[in-house]
């Protein structure tokens, strides 16, 4: 007698504020009824193998690393859960993998990340937006004076700015728009960034008022919607625009006639029907669409994500395509119907190729193989509770062992953020240049500020 196949158990790591806006309603009753999955959600309150054993992971751990990063405890503890359960159990898939997840944690990482996509484009049709990443508004101050005509101060605006942080928390959605050198003044004077803070500075790429936003249920499926975005002309005129990207208009009113509308809204909805029009038409008409879906493509390969979305704006004078931003699993409002099918679907597919990496002997996915060759090591990075006592493998902090080396500096803080003692360096070429902090913000390899070498990860160098 034939026994029916026991269900695939899955489990999920999801912020509960955000369970219903990314379509989980119902998915554990469908899962059960359709796809022969029992779905269970886990709390990071409690060890994660006591609450099942689980065959994949599904998880959006965004605003944990983020706290850990922070050194928040609720957060760290959550975290070192995470950490705990992979070293035990190396075989569950976590979809997507956690350490694809760094480098959108900070926008100066994303920069280097969006470069690599940017990078595999022959073709000419892909481009980026001039970015100043990592810096102050002091910094910054100098930085376009010194590419502005004859020092008059005109630079490249009108700019974005944006703190470094990247997600998941209120501060990483402030963003002001500055029209001018005037402006500028009055971000410097009066905020909303510290002086000292890290931010990320784009320049505004002209792009009629719409952007393309894609959402990519895994390599082959990318869901393209019109959303509104910032107009392109502006005044050197009062203050910059200050405003939190999550409160910003996401789709076009059927009609403005007779409304009144707040300078947030009028900078979002400057785009005419006829500007609309133009941007659906070239969709299909100018080849964005397939530009669109290879950048997916591109995407997914490059930064091994499955669930993710992205913003791109096409420059007509310039005929090309500029990525702006990727995030990880956002809501998927308005891909349609099926959205369950397709998201347990991955799951499955996810699950078969674990099974079958571990009937061949390898624990890895292709694409991770190829990133761990370019980028030598990715370390998981847990919590240095202990500065000064031995730690188990597991909880190592972006592997923190002794510098063979002596190192002596004239400037002894971080290069990052010029505060705390420098305590960490390149595990290629031991250049002493980050503080715990900001060691921990970075968590994997990257090249160094110091003598430009690339490495995998960060030694410990005092």
């Amino acid at each position: 007698m034939n026994q029916a196949m026991p269900p695939l158990h899955l489990g999920v790591i999801f912020p509960l504020k955000k369970r219903a806006q990314s379509g989980f309603d119902g998915l554990a009753e469908h899962a059960a009824a359709k796809h022969n999955m029992r779905v269970t959600f886990i709390s990071l309150e409690r060890p994660i193998a006591e609450q099942g054993a689980f065959d994949v992971i599904l998880h959006k751990l965004s605003e944990t690393f983020l706290g850990f990063t922070a050194g928040d405890p609720d957060a760290t503890a959550h975290w070192d859960r995470v950490v705990a359960y992979r070293a035990a159990h190396p075989r569950v898939p976590f979809m997507d993998p956690v350490e694809s997840l760094v480098p959108l944690q900070s926008r100066e990482r994303m920069a280097e990340a969006l470069a690599a996509v940017v990078a595999g484009d022959s073709e000419g049709v892909l481009a980026l937006p001039r970015t100043l990443a990592a810096t102050t508004l002091a910094a910054a101050t100098a930085e376009l004076s010194a590419s502005s005509p004859s020092g008059t101060g005109t630079g490249p605006f009108p700019l974005i700015v944006k703190r470094d942080e990247a997600c998941s928390s209120h501060a990483s959605h402030v963003m002001a728009v500055v029209a001018g050198p005037a402006q500028w003044a009055a971000l410097v004077a009066g905020g909303p960034f510290d002086s000292d803070e890290q931010v990320t500075i784009q320049q505004l790429v002209p792009h009629g008022g719409v952007l393309y936003k894609v959402y990519a249920l895994g390599p082959d499926r990318p869901h393209v919607l019109l959303r509104p975005s910032l107009k392109d002309r502006w005044e050197d005129i009062g203050e910059p625009l200050v405003f939190d990207s999550q409160r910003i208009p996401k789709a076009f009113p059927e009609s403005t006639n007779g409304s009144t509308m707040g300078s947030v809204q009028a900078a979002f909805l400057s785009a005419t029907a006829e500007d609309r029009a133009e941007t659906a038409r070239r969709l299909d008409s100018d080849g964005i669409r397939a530009q669109l879906a290879a950048l997916t493509k591109r995407i997914a390969s490059t930064m091994n994500l499955t669930l993710f979305g992205f913003d791109a704006v096409y420059h007509a004078a310039e005929r090309r395509l500029y990525l702006v931003d990727v995030n990880y699993f956002p809501s998927f409002q308005g891909v349609g119907g099926g959205y369950q099918d397709t998201l347990l679907g991955l799951v499955r597919a996810r699950w078969e190729q674990s099974l079958a990496r571990a009937e061949n002997g390898s624990d890895h996915h292709p694409q991770q193989q190829e990133q761990e060759q370019q980028q030598h090591h990715i370390t998981l990075p847990a919590m240095d509770h202990h500065h000064h006592e031995q730690q188990p493998k597991e909880r190592v902090a972006a592997a923190a062992t002794p510098s063979e080396h002596d190192h002596t500096t004239a400037d002894p803080l971080c290069l990052v953020c010029h505060k705390a003692p420098i305590e960490y360096g390149g595990s290629v070429c031991r250049c002493p240049t980050l503080c715990k902090r900001c060691a921990m913000r970075q968590a994997t390899g990257g090249k160094c500020k110091s003598c430009g070498v690339l490495f995998g990860d960060l030694k410990r160098v005092d």
